[in-house]
């Protein structure tokens, strides 16, 4: 017995240090001298008994499990913590819903940092990135958008089984242009959840950045087949069967898409586009005026690639300009002072503006349009002589010539314009050119 191991072991111990033996649990005959040392010694030896069978016990004894904050995460949390993460929580959405933004990344955050169960934390995650998401469309902020992604990713590592959460990253990251990052969070999404509408969405977009068609019409017809209201699903698809040749099915998509979203500038760009390519003007006219109006207010869906080049700036007005009829000098004339407020420093503008108040039946017009031309000519010649390899300079100049009616003298500049034009491949569609080279055209012919 592990008892009897340490009386013995006691025993001897006494009978060392003491003259006389003492057997411990033997009674002590009645009239045995015992002397002070005899009786403190073994007081001692029965005080160690209880010391050593302790120590004995706490060597062997297995050791208990040390519980950590990062080997249990439930032991973080702080039954007052949890009530206030999740009152957070739903004041967040709150802000949310009331586009107080910079409010719910306060909540969210908030909540997100707490003693908290880590599915609440997932959950508080997850709407943080949805928020800083929205702060990064608005503000185009990359910076906002990289938050968002690093947001989604915690959500996802607290609690992996979080659709939305894996499908909003891959958002992110096709919004950071990592489109072959984004693909495996967006099929690890539709996964879990097939019908979730916007991972389709931006799995077709994806695909079709990294130039898998197939796959991505596919997707794009099930987020609208899921989502019949997603029109930022039925742009996009009508602008990838538009850049494929299917112009038809293309316009059918797009129409949709403006029916669901009337202030979408960029498939009315796309829209007047396909409608110029088929020689209806009118049709033409109409989106881009759509264009021009909704344009500041409307949806910015910088996923289409019409966005930039076909709607901000002066581009919408003079691709207007250029669907009206030339013979409708009082519309054009409005378009072009309308442009020419917002973009007073753009010479095409201004040089488009005078040539046609100069065909006017107003004859302060025609004196106002002449002196204006005569101006921006002399102008534009000292600018082609001071900067001779100015592309654009020796264009304004020929349309400034022709509009004068020095129409010999301006096919030279012109000649010279083109050989510039011709020397880098693609130069015409860049900074305007390509509107240039459509006004030379039509003045030349109209003379």
């Amino acid at each position: 017995m592990i008892e009897d191991y340490i009386v013995d072991n006691a025993t001897h111990a006494a009978s060392v240090v003491f003259d006389t033996p003492l057997i411990l649990g033997a009674p002590i005959p009645l009239g045995t001298p015992l002397s002070f040392a005899t009786i403190v010694g073994t007081f001692l030896v029965l005080a160690t008994i209880p010391l050593g069978l302790h120590a004995y016990k706490s060597s062997n004894s297995p050791p208990s499990p040390r519980r950590t904050r990062s080997s249990s995460p439930l032991l973080e949390m702080d039954p007052g913590s949890v009530l206030t993460a999740r009152d957070l929580i739903v004041d967040g959405m709150a802000a949310y819903g009331a586009r107080h933004l910079s409010l719910a990344e306060t909540h969210f955050s908030s909540a997100a940092q707490s003693r908290c169960a880590p599915l609440d934390k997932a959950i508080a995650s997850e709407w943080l990135g949805r928020t800083r998401y929205r702060l990064a469309r608005t503000q185009d902020s990359r910076d906002a958008m990289e938050l968002a992604g690093a947001a989604f990713a915690r959500s996802v590592r607290l609690d992996g089984s979080r659709a939305t959460a894996r499908a909003s990253l891959g958002r992110a990251l096709f919004h950071l242009q990592d489109f072959a990052g984004a693909v495996r969070p967006l099929e690890a999404a539709i996964k879990r959840d097939p019908e979730l509408a916007y991972a389709h969405e931006y799995l077709g977009k994806t695909f079709a950045r990294l130039g898998r068609w197939e796959l991505s019409e596919i997707h794009l017809r099930k987020a609208t087949s899921l989502d019949p209201t997603s029109y930022t699903s039925f742009a996009f698809l009508g602008e990838q069967l538009h850049a494929r040749g299917r112009t038809d099915e293309a316009r059918q998509e797009l129409d949709e898409a403006v029916k669901l979203r009337c202030d979408y500038p960029a498939a009315h760009a796309r829209l007047a586009f396909i409608a110029t390519e088929q020689l209806d003007n009118s049709r033409a006219c109409s989106h881009l005026r759509r264009v021009i109006a909704c344009r500041e207010t409307g949806c910015i869906d910088t996923c289409l690639s019409t966005t930039a080049e076909a709607i901000h700036g002066p581009a919408p007005f003079l691709s207007l300009y250029f669907a009206t009829p030339s013979t409708d000098i009082v519309v054009r004339t409005q378009v072009l002072r309308q442009a020419t407020k917002l973009y007073p420093h753009e010479t095409i503008l201004a040089l488009l503006l005078a040539i046609n108040l100069r065909r006017s039946s107003a004859r302060d017009d025609r004196h106002t349009g002449m002196s204006a031309l005569r101006s921006m000519e002399e102008t534009l010649e000292g600018r082609v002589a001071r900067y001779g390899d100015e592309v654009e300079a020796h264009g304004l100049w020929a349309l400034a010539l022709v509009g004068l009616g020095k129409g010999k003298q301006a096919d030279g500049v012109y000649e010279g314009f083109w050989r510039m034009v011709g020397a880098e491949r693609g130069m015409a569609a860049k900074s305007g050119l390509a509107f240039l080279v459509m006004a030379f055209y039509e003045l030349k012919r109209t003379k």
